[in-house]
């Protein structure tokens, strides 16, 4: 699997095949609070969508004119347009995309412009986000290859982020849905950046069978590849967070079960006062044992233990012997891991976040959507 940097020829010419002729249908479900991600699949039907037009109403001119001149400012070819009426009552209706498509949009499509509408669909990211991977099943060669965007409201329910993943293998809708919800709970659902989530949310993955090849039923080659994908990409928009400079895997075991390891993971990732620790570097274990204490999660303080790395800064629930220019040595790196062991049973988690910074409150006081 390789990345993109938005401008690669080779990641664009990956999914060229993916979004040709070939037509699917597509939907997804979005809240405010989380997302229930669907699939595109099968080898023909019109588009379908369904899009919360909420986000939108208060823009001072219509959405319609807005994704014109975004498209022309960057450059970007898009895959697919939402098209607006003009204001109705300070109320945006949808148009009737049938015989209502501007020829300059018509147009901009091209087969290889995934890179371009990576940038985008861009907004306070840094860089564009992709990637991509190859299987070999039984009957053949297949591809997937994935855009993202995001870099601020970020949270473990997703949030303003919106993620675009195809394939040209031939696989059954309800069988990549599941695989989708599944390898979403691991990957976009446990990533962080502020705590916030929006209702922008969407995890989009399109299926076309243009390759022939089936994933059959009990292959593991492809789900392994598809979550490769989603965790680089998940993983870049951590990375691009807003004022970032610290990319932490915080790890979680021990805990009775995996829901409560995901809840201790997920509060360190969110703690304003873990982060802030991220980035002073300061390898102050009490802001870590008090966000897990915090979590809500019923456990035993002298069976704690907390490391940076492979330095072990708490065990048995008191400070351990460690060298302090050794743990903030370990901080000093952009990506480190946060242990938490419990001591309690055999669940465990795995989340990322980023840390706050001064650029932050910068980006976020002067950024006006």
């Amino acid at each position: 699997m390789t990345n993109s940097d938005g401008g690669s020829a080779s990641f664009s010419q990956s999914v060229s095949a993916l979004v040709t002729s070939h037509g699917f249908a597509h939907g997804y479900e979005a809240t405010g609070h989380s997302l229930s991600a669907s699939v595109v699949a099968g080898e023909g039907g019109r588009m379908q969508t369904d899009y919360d037009y909420r986000a939108a109403r208060h823009r001072p001119e219509p959405v319609q004119a807005m994704i014109l001149k975004g498209s022309q400012r960057s450059g970007a070819k898009p895959l697919a347009v939402h098209l607006l009426n003009e204001r109705d009552n300070d109320h945006l209706q949808p148009l009737e995309l049938r015989g209502f498509v501007p020829d300059q949009l018509v147009g901009a499509l091209d087969e290889t412009g995934i890179a371009g509408a990576a940038r985008a669909i861009m907004t306070t990211d840094t860089f564009p986000k992709g990637a991509m991977a190859t299987v070999d099943l039984p009957g053949g060669q297949v591809k997937i290859a994935g855009i993202a965007k995001g870099s601020g409201m970020i949270a473990p329910d997703m949030a303003t982020m919106l993620v675009y993943v195809f394939t040209d293998a031939r696989i059954a809708r309800a069988d990549l849905q599941a695989m989708v919800s599944d390898i979403n709970a691991r990957s976009f659902n446990c990533i962080t950046v502020d705590s916030d989530t929006s209702t922008s949310d969407t995890l989009l993955m399109g299926a076309t069978g243009a390759s022939g090849v089936t994933v059959p039923a009990a292959a593991t080659a492809f789900p392994t590849a598809l979550e490769e994908v989603f965790l680089d990409l998940a993983h870049q928009v951590v990375r691009d967070g807003e004022g970032a400079t610290k990319f932490v895997e915080i790890t979680v075991k021990g805990t009775k079960n995996d829901e409560d390891a995901q809840i201790i993971a997920r509060t360190i990732g969110n703690s304003l006062l873990c982060k802030t620790a991220f980035f002073g570097q300061d390898p102050n274990w009490g802001r870590f044992a008090c966000a897990v204490g915090y979590a809500g999660v019923d456990f035993d303080p002298a069976c704690l233990k907390i490391a940076v790395d492979n330095v072990v800064l708490c065990d048995n629930g008191i400070v351990a012997e460690y060298r302090e220019e050794d743990a903030a040595a370990v901080m000093q790196h952009p990506e480190f891991t946060l242990s938490i062991s419990m001591g309690q049973g055999n669940g465990s988690a795995v989340f990322w976040t980023s840390d706050l910074s001064h650029d932050y409150v910068s980006i976020n006081a002067d950024y006006r959507s």
